[in-house]
């Protein structure tokens, strides 16, 4: 399922660039006969809510998200109105499909962009100095120090584990 998210998610930002057309500066560059880039904010509206919803998949596409963006930023460089349209209507769409998220989240007192409680202990436990690979629980005394004393958020996990290297 991941593999399959990533490599539509890919298809589908080629897909609405090319639909975006290329970037235009005016008054030098004409629009394009077709207005490809007037009929192009479904398509960032669509890219848009595909990245939200793999978010809820697996947080790790925001890395895809940031190239996606990176890549528009550098290809509407010299016209920041393009940016500002195609990366606004994409913005909705990643809103929209998270929007349920955020909400249940809020409505529960928790980070708004949660998806996982239990990324404490999966950093704990597959970081700290007795961790082999062998199994999920290298050792359980030091999982539950650094547990009770970080009470399992995440950045306090990560910097107590580390804390535990020499």
């Amino acid at each position: 399922t991941i593999i399959f998210a990533g490599l539509a998610l890919v298809y589908l930002t080629a897909v609405t660039m090319e639909k975006a057309g290329p970037a235009r500066t005016p008054p030098t560059a004409p629009a394009p006969d077709n207005h490809a880039g007037r009929r192009a904010w479904p398509w960032w509206m669509v890219t848009g809510a595909a990245f939200g919803l793999s978010l809820l998949l697996k947080s790790h596409f925001i890395l895809l998200l940031a190239s996606v963006i990176l890549a528009m930023i550098i290809r509407y460089r010299r016209a920041p109105a393009q940016i500002f349209r195609h990366g606004g209507t994409m913005a909705i769409g990643l809103v929209v499909s998270l929007a349920p998220l955020i909400c249940r989240n809020i409505s529960l007192g928790v980070s708004p962009l949660t998806t996982s409680s239990n990324s404490g202990i999966t950093f704990i436990t597959s970081n700290n100095p007795d961790c082999d690979g062998t199994s999920f629980f290298a050792n359980p005394q030091m999982t539950a120090i650094l547990m009770d004393r970080t009470r399992g958020e995440f950045l306090p996990s990560v910097f107590a584990t580390l804390g535990t290297h020499k």
